[in-house]
């Protein structure tokens, strides 16, 4: 009666099916709240006895299912009927989840305190999933490390890893405080949250840098709100050692409502900014006299609402909305950039007349000022170049700087330029990356 009353004030039923999904999921977490207290174990306890029952329960599937797999490929090669059996796979998948999984599950929940943890379990998580685990923070450390030193765009694949990676994570810090008298194991577990905290940190600056592209979609909503569920659980694991992480039940809770909710969903949400993406880019101006990255901005939020079959509702002028319709999505090409890579130049140096030589070069930096190119010597920055009167040429000439690559300061002083590397943005008339080394003469 709920859900029905909710429809009529639901412009699209499909927010209603994601609330309803978004409701039975609630209902089993806060049922499963609800065993917990009831067992009276520690939360520790009670997480490992169920990944412990989790893991065999999943074992045996796997097992049940790769025997399956194997006679299907039998009867596929003898019969040769491939659409049907994969009819019957998907049956058999969906049959195997109702009459296997959720009884099982639930069948663990409620006898939770006779479940004991196998041995082979405690090593499985101990000497391998642990160690593995580790590594893969360690690896991303690097990668951290790598992306701020060369000031480059973490990878697309940091989110869902890490994603991932936050749930391992957190199974084995409820692990470990079964051992508190391990004291390795116990620093571990301690350890452990603030070890992940820049993990959150590199979350926060990827998601909003896909924010900033593109706006927000179902996935990227779900991330955003799923980050915020990080950092609750985190500080949960921090605050007097994991005492209070069983409201992480509700935190969870709070998660699946403002995801699956009829009114901000994930579903409207990214609806809504699609369509104001749209509508605030073009506002008072004309398609035709945006740049390419606003265009394909444009085009991009209009494609996603064309699958919802919502392009209608954009509300823009009528002339605007039929270029964008009859416009695919623009690639930049190597016309919108000027691309120069010029490599060992210097084949010898003449030093008559100068007393000093010093070897520069520059720093990676998000921005850059072609007014203000700064040149360091080690890590002690020796001269500021200004850039604009070389670009000028370069835009006339790509092999200005092979042809002039000795570029006089001051009466004292030349920098001579051995390598050299220029991406220039031509349509917004700056410079996305540049690199330069060579050495610099004084008197």
């Amino acid at each position: 009666s709920i859900l029905l009353s909710i429809n009529l004030f639901v412009e699209n039923v499909d927010y209603l099916t994601i609330f309803a999904i978004g409701y039975m999921i609630s209902i089993t977490v806060y049922t499963t709240y609800n065993l917990y207290k009831k067992s009276k174990l520690e939360f520790y306890d009670f997480v490992t006895r169920f990944i412990n029952k989790l893991f065999y329960i999943f074992l045996i599937l796997a097992v049940f299912i790769i025997c399956i797999f194997l006679l299907m490929l039998l009867f596929i090669f003898l019969v040769n009927d491939n659409n049907y059996i994969y009819n019957v796979l998907s049956s058999f998948y969906i049959a195997l989840f109702g009459f296997y999984i959720i009884p099982n599950i639930i069948k663990t929940l409620d006898n939770i305190n006779k479940i004991k943890i196998s041995k082979f379990f405690k090593t499985l998580i101990l000497y391998i999933i642990l160690p593995v685990s580790i590594m893969a923070m360690v690896i991303i450390y690097a990668h951290i490390i790598i992306r701020i030193v060369s000031s480059e765009v973490p990878s697309n694949f940091v989110l869902p890893v890490i994603s991932f990676l936050f749930i391992v994570v957190f199974v084995i810090y409820n692990i470990l405080r079964n051992y508190k008298s391990n004291k390795v194991l116990n620093i571990i577990s301690i350890v452990l949250p603030y070890v992940f905290i820049p993990f959150i940190i590199l979350q926060i600056y990827t998601a909003n840098i896909r924010y900033q592209e593109y706006g927000i979609t179902p996935l990227r909503y779900v991330s955003y709100i799923y980050i915020v569920f990080e950092i609750v659980s985190i500080l949960l694991m921090i605050i007097k050692k994991g005492k209070y992480l069983e409201y992480d039940f509700f935190a969870l809770i709070i998660f699946l409502i403002i995801c699956t909710n009829p009114f901000i969903n994930a579903e409207k949400v990214a609806y809504l900014n699609q369509k104001h993406i749209v509508e605030s880019n073009i506002k008072d101006k004309d398609f035709n006299d945006l740049s390419s990255e606003e265009k394909n901005k444009i085009i991009s939020a209009y494609n996603y609402l064309k699958v919802l079959n919502k392009e209608n509702d954009i509300d823009i002028d009528a002339s605007n909305l039929e270029k964008i319709k009859n416009t695919d999505k623009i690639v930049l090409t190597d016309k919108d950039f000027l691309n120069i890579n010029e490599y060992n130049i210097v084949d010898s140096l003449n030093v008559s007349g100068y007393s000093n030589l010093y070897f520069v070069d520059t720093r990676s930096q998000d921005t850059y000022d072609s007014n203000n190119i700064k040149l360091y010597n080690n890590e002690t920055e020796i001269l500021s170049l200004n850039m604009t009167n070389i670009l000028s040429y370069l835009q006339h000439n790509n092999n200005y700087i092979k042809e002039n690559n000795l570029v006089k300061i001051n009466d004292n002083s030349v920098l001579i330029i051995d390598n050299f590397y220029l991406r220039y943005n031509l349509e917004k008339n700056e410079i996305e990356r540049i690199s330069i080394d060579g050495y610099l003469l004084t008197k």
